[in-house]
């Protein structure tokens, strides 16, 4: 009995001298030096320096200013929405939670009701990678939690018009501008 505790005594150690021979999975992070070791958020934040950036690129920001006026007071609009803040799913939560849509239309009472995709061709990235099945998840998802999916390529403020209307929004008469 000696003899077995001596060894487990010998056994633990030699683990705790040697350590876990596992390696750590590396914590990525963007624009970090990955030959350095890992740090803490706070450590990175505390040594970094910040700027604004635009929240949306230019024909977003066009069709932003459009649904704004096209809805009216009974709609709020907000830009850049995380699916993983305004879905929810037992098991399908991971597939949708890091996806983002352009322009999320959201009714009075504070649902979401509608998402606005801009599908403009240059360097707003959308077409790079697996765009098409990014999209199609998101429809996916959004179209069974009930939440419209608009998909626009124009930032021409009748098409966006007519887009709304065929979605089933009741829409703000266009104002006329008559200068003096």
């Amino acid at each position: 009995m000696d003899i077995f505790i001596s060894i487990m005594i010998i056994v633990f150690i030699c683990w705790i001298l040697v350590g876990n021979t596992k390696e750590k999975k590396s914590n990525y992070q963007r624009g970090a030096d990955l030959s350095s070791q890992p740090e803490s958020h706070f450590s990175l934040v505390s040594r970094s320096n910040y700027q604004t950036q635009k929240l949306m690129s230019p024909p977003e920001f066009v069709i932003f200013r459009t649904l704004q006026k096209a809805l009216g007071k009974d709609f709020y609009i907000f830009p850049q929405v995380a699916l993983g803040e305004v879905l929810t799913s037992v098991y399908g939560h991971s597939a949708i939670n890091a996806k983002r849509v352009d322009l999320l239309i959201v009714n009075k009472h504070g649902y979401a009701v509608a998402a606005v995709e801009f599908n403009g061709k240059g360097s707003n990235g959308h077409y790079q990678g697996n765009a098409a099945e990014r999209d199609a998840v998101k429809y996916i998802a959004l179209t069974n939690a009930g939440v419209k999916y608009i998909a626009v390529s124009t930032t021409d403020e009748e098409v966006l018009r007519s887009e709304l209307e065929m979605a089933g929004f009741i829409l703000q008469p266009l104002r006329s501008y008559k200068r003096a």
